[in-house]
């Protein structure tokens, strides 16, 4: 099997407003109050109409929980994401769709992940006539990951169909996770075999597609677009401290409790990675806390998990040194935390 396309598997710190905004624009049936879906974040109503605005990632992610906790719809995320339109990219979007063949069209899209709004690290290979498309977590879901990996899995569908002009035929599509109850609405949509509970997340298609001409290729104009996307990636990478990408490198790699390999990962030494965040102001032990602390948060609101579960998740060897650990953060006992959550 060959491997033509891979992704870098990082997160973007920012990502524009405008997946999060169509996604409201698509339920506005449901009379969502706005202040329900910034709960908990520092967005005003407006910025949630701005084509200007970015949010950090930790921030969308809030946002996409608010949503599905207020809307209680399991399917949302195949909803979202079948409507989820190559308009939505912006230049990236124009760039995608004015390329000469779906190979061209998925190189950019490989190349500038980071102006998506993907969660997931992607391989595609190609071997004996057919594409192999894997998608992987590029750090645990947790709570969202059925969520966004349906919106994400019925975007692409929505996206290469809209490329080509026509629908794509699908072979097979094998997820990592469990049948849902609306599974049938999976065969509505994708009109192709479907195999849940499986240990990849994994598309097959015929490699034909590959090559053949969009109907909206113009290259001059792909290449006025190109050039905007890159000068797009250079912003986005010039706006993140030295002590972001750690903490980004930290959600995409994990490795909380080895910082060798979080420096290996930067391609720098524990000496120097210690010495440019203590001039920003930060400690490593610092942002490691500060991740663990906010997916305490999460899984004491968002599941059922128990503490002792919840501290081994952490990577704590005793619960007692979590629950001394969150006291440090809160003031009061995980349980409590829970308690008034629920209150």
């Amino acid at each position: 099997m060959d491997l033509i396309l891979k992704t870098n598997g990082k997160l973007p710190k920012l990502r524009s407003i405008n997946s999060i905004a169509h996604s409201i624009e698509l339920l506005k049936s449901q009379k969502i109050p706005i202040q329900k879906i910034i709960e908990g974040t520092k967005l005003s109503p407006n910025d949630l109409f701005n084509p200007e605005k970015y949010i950090q990632t930790e921030e969308e992610l809030l946002l996409l929980r608010n949503i599905k906790r207020v809307t209680q719809i399991p399917e949302l995320g195949l909803l979202l994401g079948k409507e989820y339109h190559i308009g939505l990219m912006g230049d990236l979007g124009m760039a995608v769709m004015l390329s000469n063949t779906l190979m061209e069209a998925l190189e950019l899209l490989f190349k500038y992940t980071e102006l998506t709004l993907t969660y997931f690290e992607y391989e595609l290979s190609v071997k004996e006539g057919l594409i192999y498309l894997k998608a992987k977590e590029i750090f645990d879901l947790n709570d969202l990951q059925i969520f966004l990996c349906e919106r994400e899995f019925s975007s692409i569908f929505r996206i290469c169909s809209d490329l080509l002009g026509k629908q794509i035929k699908i072979n097979l599509i094998s997820l990592a996770y469990s049948k849902p109850k609306y599974a049938n609405l999976y065969k509505e949509i994708f009109n192709c075999p479907i195999e849940f509970g499986k240990q990849k997340n994994l598309f097959i298609i015929d490699a034909n597609y590959l090559f053949q001409q969009l109907p909206k290729a113009n290259v001059l104009l792909q290449k006025k677009y190109a050039i905007n996307c890159f000068e797009q990636y250079k912003k986005q990478i010039a706006v993140e401290s030295f002590s972001e990408k750690v903490n980004s490198g930290l959600i995409t790699y994990g490795n909380q409790n080895n910082m060798e390999k979080i420096a290996e990962k930067m391609k720098i030494s524990t000496r120097t990675l210690r010495r440019r965040l203590k001039k920003e102001g930060y400690s490593y032990k610092h942002i490691v806390n500060g991740i663990l602390k906010q997916e305490a948060f999460q899984l004491l609101e968002s599941t059922n998990l128990s503490i002792e579960k919840i501290s081994e998740k952490l990577g704590y060897s005793d619960p007692t040194n979590f629950y001394h650990a969150f006291k440090n953060w809160t003031g009061t006992t995980p349980k409590k935390f829970r308690e008034n959550l629920k209150n």
